[in-house]
């Protein structure tokens, strides 16, 4: 017998046919691997038995077989020996636990040939040892070489790699292993749940987005690790298909998920968070179909473009970084960066460049740490600075809280303080005009401007109050049928007679008519043509011309003045606001914004623009239904 595997291993007429090298268990043999010890042939139609595989040219595997998704059955083929000090009872443990089906014959010292069955189609209690992993025990009474014969097929990725153990070794091995996962987890709960807890609490679709894509790696490394088939113990193959399609798809989901919200895609990058949103869409509809032949066919397209996007991420976040110069920005890149490591680690197996073992697995698991530390970090950066800009914000809003109540106070001052004075100047002025009749023209001019004055002071205060009250929500219109002439006629007036002068009123229709409130919207133009008088110089003509649009009332006051620019057209109408070109003039900057707020009260809009030489048009634009009825 010695001198039979002695034959075998010098390169006999039968090595020669069998080409791989037989694996020689030694008594200092602990873990051996069978890589350069595998011949493989592909069975196409997956229908061959094992009388007919025997028969087939089996080719030397130099190393472990990664042929990605395929239909076909591998067929492996390996020779076995030991030493005579060598140990009797061994255990060969097949990686990739995801498999479906592993059948396992192993020839015996009788020339016999036992079958055995492994797989995660297989359940727990039906395999030949009670194990996360494809385990089966071997036991070598002589050292007479062996064959042994390993078909192999799956409808996920056909990543084939294997080992001899001596028990205890293995036993050592597992226990190592399964602290590190058991850790690995741990943590993963952990974060899981602090995350998914604070996105529900704080609203922050981000966390809840990290929070399902840690899950979803989560269960990648319990179907990887062969864990899954400890908690999952399907008894229909089925069953088991969707918890491993559903494990490779998860992650490129929940990842293209994470990725728009983190980077705010829509926003920054709206066509390649297009792309984004498409490879969710198919991923989600794959998952739809993981238990039928239609899973091969587009589970690695979306696997890579996952990948791809992944890669894709890491940019985008550099860019951002640069452009905002943020930490967490960078902070997300580092991390990121151990993604794109597991995304390339998981596109290379699934491709067949690169075989699940030790050294790629443990890879993968300290990546997955990694990733998950830094951003933590980067997320709980996020949340420090949301937190510190919320209180900002809640401090302004305080500050604009006391100063509305400030204003409010003023407000109130104005009306109780102002008008009575007011209103006496304005009688005094007038019974002056009524009985001074022989007075001389300039000091008629006076009185003239004195009320005038006074009637800027009342549109002050009525702006005001009318102000406030459409801030506070305690303004409506009271909408009564107008013809619109007399009632601008009116608002002309009340500028003054000097005022009147250099004004041109232009109703079109003349008997035009419209529902709105006079009183509000007298003081909405009233300010307007104020403005517009005071910036069209001395002698400048302002134009005041209402129209029927439609539906629509437009009226619109077009001054003789310089103008605005681009950005102070922006600014226009932010209360206290002033221009440039209102340097030496009278005003408070409120004007604009008092016939805003009025005229948003009524539905409608107000705009300004310059005109094509000079001077600035506002349109004022209401909303409705008009009437050319002569009787109101």
């Amino acid at each position: 017998m010695l001198a039979g595997w002695l034959l075998l291993l010098s390169g006999s007429t039968w090595a020669f046919q069998e080409p791989s090298p037989a694996l020689l268990l030694r008594a200092d043999t602990q873990q051996s691997s069978l890589a350069g010890h595998l011949s493989r042939w592909v069975d196409t139609s997956a229908q061959s038995s094992l009388a007919q595989a025997r028969d087939q040219v089996f080719s030397r595997l130099p190393g472990f077989e990664n042929a990605g998704f395929t239909n076909a059955a591998h067929w492996y083929l390996l020779h076995l020996a030991r030493t005579p000090d060598a140990p009797t009872n061994w255990l060969l443990v097949l990686e990739a636990p995801y498999l479906d089906n592993i059948e396992v014959w192993i020839e015996q010292a009788d020339g016999t040939i036992g079958p055995y069955r492994l797989g995660d189609h297989v359940p727990m209690a039906e395999r030949p040892v009670h194990s996360h992993q494809n385990v089966l025990a071997l036991a070598l009474p002589d050292i007479q070489p062996r064959k042994v014969w390993l078909r192999v097929t799956s409808s996920s990725m056909m990543n084939f790699s294997a080992h001899i153990y001596e028990p205890q070794t293995f036993t050592s091995h597992e226990t190592q292993e399964g602290l590190f996962l058991g850790f690995l987890l741990g943590v993963i709960l952990v974060v899981v749940l602090a995350f998914g807890a604070l996105g529900l609490m704080l609203g922050e679709h981000v966390l809840l987005a990290y929070a399902a894509f840690v899950a979803s790696q989560g269960l990648r490394h319990l179907l990887i690790s062969g864990y899954s088939q400890t908690l999952f113990d399907p008894q229909m193959p089925w069953q088991s298909n969707a918890i491993q399609g559903l494990g490779s798809l998860a992650p490129v989901l929940a990842a293209t998920i994470f990725f728009s919200y983190l980077l705010n895609l829509r926003v920054h990058f709206p066509r390649l968070f297009r792309m984004y949103l498409m490879l969710g869409w198919m991923t989600a509809l794959t998952l739809c179909f993981i238990t039928t032949p239609a899973y091969l066919v587009f589970a690695p397209l979306l696997l890579k473009m996952g990948a791809l996007l992944s890669l894709l991420g890491l940019v985008l976040t550099a860019v951002l970084w640069w452009q905002q110069r943020r930490w967490d920005m960078l902070l997300y890149f580092f991390g990121f960066m151990t993604s794109v490591v597991v995304a390339l680690l998981q596109w290379a197996t699934f491709s067949g460049w690169l075989s699940i073992d030790w050294f790629s697995t443990r890879v993968y698991q300290t990546s997955t740490l990694v990733h998950i530390g830094v951003m933590s970090l980067a997320l709980a950066v996020r949340l420090y600075q949301n937190q510190r800009d919320q209180t900002h914000v809640q401090q302004q809003n305080a500050l604009v809280l006391e100063r509305q109540t400030e204003q409010r106070r003023f407000i109130a001052m104005l009306s109780h303080e102002f008008r009575n004075p007011l209103a006496s100047i304005d009688r005094a002025a007038n019974l002056l005009q009524l009985k001074l009749t022989d007075l001389h023209k300039a000091d008629g001019a006076r009185l003239s401007g004195i009320r005038s004055s006074v009637r800027r002071l009342d549109s002050l205060v009525d702006s005001f109050l009318v102000s406030e009250a459409v801030e506070q929500h305690r303004l409506t219109p009271v909408l009564t049928q107008q013809r619109v002439a007399p009632m601008l006629a009116n608002v002309i007036e009340t500028q003054g007679a000097e005022a009147q002068g250099r004004l041109r009123l232009s109703v079109t229709p003349p008997d035009l008519q419209y529902a709105l409130d006079a009183r509000l919207i007298g003081i909405a133009v009233g300010n307007l043509l104020g403005n517009a008088l005071r910036y069209s110089g001395d002698t400048g003509t302002v134009s005041l011309t209402a129209q029927q649009e439609g539906d629509d009332l437009l009226l619109t006051v077009v001054d003789q003045g310089p103008g605005l620019s681009e950005a102070e057209l922006a600014l226009l109408g932010v209360a206290y606001y002033r221009a440039g070109t209102s340097m030496g003039k009278q005003g408070t900057g409120l004007g604009y914004f008092f016939s805003r707020s009025i005229v948003e009260a009524h539905g409608g809009t107000l705009q300004a623009a310059n005109q094509p030489e000079r001077g600035l048009r506002v349109s004022l634009r209401l909303p409705g239904s008009t009437s050319q009825t002569h009787d109101l």
